[in-house]
């Protein structure tokens, strides 16, 4: 963060972003004192009905994340494991399991992490019906913290289930890695509050519906990682030790919780995003791009979409002259780049190839003579 942020403005009191902020989280401290006897009345009255909880719960990481957009737009892929999902994402947009050997595949060799299927058909699902894979990751946040609230009402109380999907909201909904990346980690969260909900509702009353639930749960699991999928019980968890607290001890971790919450989504609603995407991306024309990396650590930067030859920007390694010469006729109608990966700032460039060095001959071995050597005797 920018540390100029901490600054006061040049206004007549001297306040800066982090005294409105403060002063904020004190206000906020009062009205949750004065407003507390009709706040906790509502809140019960709203955990008692299950559709506008989960509903409100739903909406609430959505319109949180949204309203931070003017700083903070959608991210962009920066590691490895962010490109293996959008690749796999982007494969499956094209109703294929697997991408065919491409003929310059040489130029195309980047590290990619093996990732399981399940984030790659969610940002599929996104593309798909809303034009952009983040959609997909919105809404997977959005059915956590619903299926929170949903996995708390078969062990605790309404108002207690209610406050484990608040909780959610403040730790895995806007502000989270979850949020604001392309690795994934929601879906498998969603799965595991699917199974650690049914398994109580089918040993009470085995309905059906429930059954289903959980095999969907277990299908999710597969196709997702694991460790993930243990934050619905550890939310579960959370709930039950704040129970056995007592009533002020439990208000106070919530409310040190919601300001916490409160403090950096101030900063972020005020700051922008700090770092560059890890790529710069050539200019949004109508034209088409090759980009041929060079120096630095060049798997890392070359990522391509599932259809290389159709995307709009192609990525490819710097093998040298004359090799780039074939990929440059392979591709005729593209503007060409250099992106030297190993800048301190990398920029694009436009590509002008150095003539190669000439080649000199090799001279011919000097040839052998043999000599008569006298007798020592």
């Amino acid at each position: 963060m920018n540390p100029r942020f901490f600054l006061p403005f040049e206004n007549p009191i001297g306040f800066g972003i982090s005294d409105y902020i403060e002063l904020a989280a004190a206000v906020l401290l009062v009205c949750f004192a004065l407003l507390r006897p009709w706040i906790e009345p509502a809140a019960s009255r709203l955990a008692r009905r299950a559709m506008w909880s989960m509903l409100l719960l739903a909406a609430a990481p959505f319109v949180l994340r949204v309203a931070l957009l003017a700083n903070h737009p959608p991210p962009s892929p920066r590691t490895p494991a962010e490109f293996s999902n959008l690749l796999v994402a982007d494969t499956l947009r094209h109703f294929q399991f697997a991408n065919p050997p491409h003929p310059m595949r040489r130029f195309f060799e980047s590290d990619s992490v093996s990732q399981p299927v399940g984030q790659g058909m969610t940002l599929a699902f996104g593309r798909v019906l809303f034009g952009h894979p983040w959609a997909g990751v919105v809404l997977c946040v959005s059915a956590f913290c619903a299926l929170c609230y949903w996995m708390l009402r078969a062990w605790t109380t309404p108002g207690w289930a209610l406050l484990g999907g608040v909780l959610a909201v403040l730790e895995f909904g806007p502000l989270s890695t979850w949020m604001n990346s392309y690795s994934g980690g929601a879906l498998a969260g969603a799965a595991g509050c699917l199974v650690a909900g049914s398994l109580p509702r089918l040993g009470d009353r085995r309905h059906i519906r429930d059954g289903l639930l959980l095999v969907a749960g277990f299908a999710a699991i597969a196709i997702t990682p694991v460790l993930p999928a243990l934050t619905g019980p550890s939310i579960l968890l959370g709930v039950a030790v704040l129970r056995r607290l007592n009533r002020e001890a439990a208000r106070l971790i919530v409310f040190v919780c919601f300001a916490q919450f409160v403090l950096w989504y101030g900063f972020s609603a005020f700051t922008p995003a700090a770092g560059a995407p890890l790529r710069p991306e050539p200019d949004h024309s109508a034209a088409r791009h090759l980009v041929f990396v060079s120096h630095g650590v060049q798997r890392e930067w070359v990522h391509n979409e599932a259809a290389i030859d159709e995307a709009r920007v192609v990525w490819a390694r710097d093998l040298g002259v004359r090799e780039n010469a074939t990929l440059r006729r392979y591709y005729p109608d593209r503007k060409v780049w250099l992106l030297d990966a190993g800048a301190p700032e990398p920029e694009l460039i436009p590509y002008e190839p150095r003539p190669p060095e000439p080649v000199t001959p090799n001279k011919p071995p000097t040839a052998l003579r043999f000599e008569e050597v006298p007798n020592a005797r």
